[in-house]
């Protein structure tokens, strides 16, 4: 079901649960879904950053999450990242219409992504290599995690941006990063052991206030490309991976979750207000 402003009313955190967001609430069950084998490269491994650094202060005047991305007009004068994980800056594209997806630069046409997500982000890609000028090579938000796809660069508009999030299972700490500096840590609940978060890389994927601050996903959620990869379902559809707030602060500091990454609202809220679309997320 698209999400679209006149269902507003309705809240948005329902929504995430229809879409399957594995947060909050009843326990879930796995189904034997078949996965869609979509991708050609596994996540790489995470990178050397800090992850578990005490909190600092927050500048008195901080840069909105659109204001740290720098756009380029045309992706050929760039020299896209490399790797998804790189902690200095990530190269991200996003799609103004329909968008195909290649298996190889001129290669077999994979499938088609739309220029919205289902909760009406634009959408957008984490860059993960390029081919020529023609080509850009980027990350999937569909299972498996890590799957890569290749997309002509004509059709996107790139940027970069310095902002990535850093995330410690073990820790249960979340670090955002800038240029690969600490910026500020935060503690976090992370999957139970029956249901774990994922490690790899993932990329910001969804971005919205949910229009329920006291609900079980908080006034904010970020939706990653990522995928639970025990919950084929939750609550009737795909298991995708969050970060949200949560109206269970206990639970804040423990590995309790169906997956996601849940935040204080407070933090939550700091938190979004700073980082954009298409930021890297690395869970180790």
């Amino acid at each position: 079901m698209p999400w679209t402003r006149a269902r507003a009313v309705a809240g948005v955190g329902t929504l995430l649960a229809v879409l399957g967001v594995a947060a909050c609430g009843a326990p879930a069950t796995s189904t034997g879904s078949e996965r869609t084998a979509l991708g050609s490269d596994a996540a790489p491994a995470a990178p050397n950053v800090p992850s578990s650094l005490a909190p600092t202060g927050v500048p008195a005047a901080s840069p909105s999450a659109a204001a740290l991305v720098v756009k380029h007009r045309h992706a050929a004068r760039i020299t896209p990242t490399l790797s998804a994980l790189d902690p200095v800056s990530t190269v991200i594209a996003t799609a103004a219409r329909r968008i195909a997806v290649y298996t190889a630069p001129n290669g077999p046409l994979l499938r088609h992504f739309s220029a919205r997500t289902d909760l009406d982000s634009a959408r957008t890609f984490l860059v993960t290599g390029a081919h020529g000028a023609d080509w850009l090579q980027v990350q999937l938000p569909v299972r498996p995690n890590g799957s890569r796809g290749w997309i002509r660069a004509a059709a996107v508009t790139t940027a970069t941006t310095p902002m990535a999030i850093d995330v410690d299972r073990s820790a249960h700490v979340l670090t955002l990063l800038r240029a690969g500096v600490p910026v500020r840590s935060f503690p976090v609940a992370v999957g139970a052991p029956a249901t774990p978060t994922p490690k790899g890389a993932f990329f910001i994927d969804d971005r919205l206030p949910t229009l329920a601050p006291y609900g079980p996903y908080g006034p904010y959620a970020l939706g990653l490309s990522g995928h639970s990869d025990v919950l084929l379902t939750f609550d009737g559809a795909d298991g995708v991976l969050g970060i949200h707030g949560t109206n269970a602060d206990w639970s804040v500091g423990h590995a309790v979750s169906h997956g996601c990454i849940r935040m204080h609202n407070r933090d939550v809220t700091w938190l979004y207000r700073r980082i954009p679309l298409g930021a890297a997320v690395i869970v180790h």
